[in-house]
């Protein structure tokens, strides 16, 4: 008898942990979504709506940060492996990651253009530190370092009159006495994260403020601004400043900031004339003339997720909840996914970034409804 109770406890004890072990698999079912439409077995991140069926180090380095929110750890290891072989030459601690990789002309798959994309690697970087102090792996936390280094050497400039700026790339965006930024490739939590190391980080938190602030007048960011040396920012450039695409992330990377951060207040502040754009037309814009205001069009599902969590004092937050419902993005929207695992997954409390520019997940979350 003492066998048939001791054999069954057992049996229980394995189903329990069967299905523990299938919850954590389905933790995020818009994760999973994403890795079985996007994500090749070999841990590349591709770009369905491009026919070439691309692969940017924008797409590996969100692939990264949303493994690390999903606590998937083998998803994780496919992507930096995958990463650090095809776009950075087999050692990301000595080689920035080429933005762009596909297939040639000559039919052979590889890196179509090795210029950087400093967005993405400011994201792979933060990813590897917070990697190495979550899962507690040094070998992280080195790469990590190394790989800061490396953009603090060769896409950091210092700018006369504005001060240590982050480049967009390693070539093409600085010209005698100008440089082309843009105000979606500085998340503020993730330079707040480097700001404990040695290098320009600590040091840049005021001129991307300036960044930020003074080149959205009506309170709309810019895509791209250039700023000349001796007369500073670009304002009237033609053709005209427009807010789309790129921008939209600058209201994401907001909205996630720690309610204890010294810049939120200000930056939401600011900003609130896209919360109430957002509210008036029950949508976010498409396209934004940042030196008028016009608004242009509504933004696709993906928009509606990015503003989720600066909505989050609105009466706007629920119709936008219901438009990303409505226009949940589908298997040909590789970047409206990816604002929405972000806007989403933090509007839905997967994960939090506090004060320092760390991430503060949630895994102990069990299944949810994708939408």
């Amino acid at each position: 008898m003492n066998n048939i109770m001791g054999w069954r406890s057992a049996l229980a004890l394995g189903l329990l942990l069967a299905a523990m072990t299938a919850s954590a698999a389905c933790d995020w079912p818009a994760w999973q979504q994403f890795k079985q439409h996007y994500i090749s077995d070999e841990g590349r991140v591709i770009d369905t709506s491009d026919p070439r069926k691309i692969t940017t180090s924008e797409g590996q380095s969100y692939g990264l940060f949303f493994a690390l929110v999903a606590n998937d750890r083998q998803s994780f290891d496919q992507l930096l492996t995958w990463t650090r072989n095809n776009l950075g030459a087999g050692d990301l601690t000595t080689t920035l990651p080429a933005w762009l990789w596909g297939r040639h002309e000559d039919n052979q798959w590889r890196v179509l253009d090795s210029n950087t994309a400093s967005d993405s690697d400011v994201w792979i970087a933060w990813a590897l530190l917070e990697a190495g102090r979550l899962w507690k792996n040094d070998d992280y936390t080195t790469q990590g370092r190394a790989l800061l280094d490396l953009i603090a050497r060769k896409e950091v400039v210092k700018i006369p009159g504005l001060g240590e700026m982050l480049l967009p790339g390693a070539q093409g965006f600085a010209h005698d006495n100008r440089w082309r930024l843009n105000p979606s490739y500085l998340p503020p939590q993730v330079i707040a994260r480097f700001a404990r190391y040695p290098g320009p980080w600590k040091a840049m938190r005021k001129p991307m403020m300036r960044l930020l602030l003074e080149t959205a007048p009506k309170g709309f960011s810019p895509d791209w601004v250039s700023w000349n040396k001796g007369s500073g920012w670009q304002m009237q450039d033609k053709p005209t400043l427009t807010g789309s695409y790129n921008a939209i992330r600058v209201y994401l990377w907001v909205g996630m900031l720690s309610d204890r951060s010294p810049d939120k207040a200000r930056l939401l502040n600011h900003f609130q004339p896209m919360v109430a754009a957002t509210e008036r037309r029950g949508a976010p814009p498409e396209k934004i003339d940042t030196v008028t205001g016009k608004l242009t069009n509504d933004g696709p599902g993906g928009f509606s997720a990015a503003m989720l969590p600066m909505l989050q004092e609105s009466p706007a937050l629920y119709a936008q909840r219901q438009r990303l419902t409505k226009n949940f993005p589908d298997h040909e929207s590789y970047y409206s996914f990816v604002l929405t695992l972000f806007g989403q997954g933090w509007d839905q409390q997967r994960f939090r970034f506090n004060a320092q520019g760390e991430l503060v997940p949630d895994w102990e979350r069990v299944c949810a409804d994708p939408r």
